[in-house]
């Protein structure tokens, strides 16, 4: 596991259309760095897979459709819980 956090420049927890596209940019920063990194590890014969941010749910393999809280895991992690 990989958690990944970015830095943004306004604050995502108001709205507007501002705050809309810095998620949307940031989303994007982020599925292309994790399909970047999964193909990688899966050239070299590893299994890899990552979370959409949005829904929680794996994006290569889909067969199991748990969802991963990410503040929830984050909170652990970080030992908040």
């Amino acid at each position: 596991i990989v958690p990944t956090c970015q830095r943004a420049v306004t604050d995502l927890v108001k709205t507007g259309e501002d705050v809309e596209k810095e998620k949307d940019e940031l989303l994007e920063k982020f599925m292309g760095w994790a399909k970047q990194v999964c193909q990688t590890l899966e050239d070299k014969g590893y299994w890899s897979d990552y979370i959409d941010p949005c829904s929680g749910l794996s994006m290569i393999h889909q067969d199991s459709q748990i969802v991963y809280s990410e503040v929830e895991a984050l909170s652990i992690l970080k030992g908040y819980a």
